[in-house]
């Protein structure tokens, strides 16, 4: 997780709200493939489960750094 990724990480944990916007689906995406060094993969939106993996397996990496 590089230094731009781990600010928009802390700003989007910081987020009140309860459903997530084009923009931050794209951005968690690619900062997926850069953290994991994994193929870029826009899946469907439908797909709860595979995005939740996504965002647990980021915030494991985020809370590596902030400890």
């Amino acid at each position: 997780m590089n230094i731009a990724d781990f600010e928009w990480w802390t700003n989007f944990r910081e987020g009140t709200h309860a459903y997530i916007v084009h923009d931050e689906y794209v951005t968690i995406c690619e900062i997926y493939a850069r953290t994991f060094n994994r193929r870029l993969e826009y899946f469907c939106k439908g797909c709860g489960g595979q995005f939740q993996k996504y965002i647990d397996e980021i915030n494991v990496e985020y809370q590596k750094l902030i400890e």
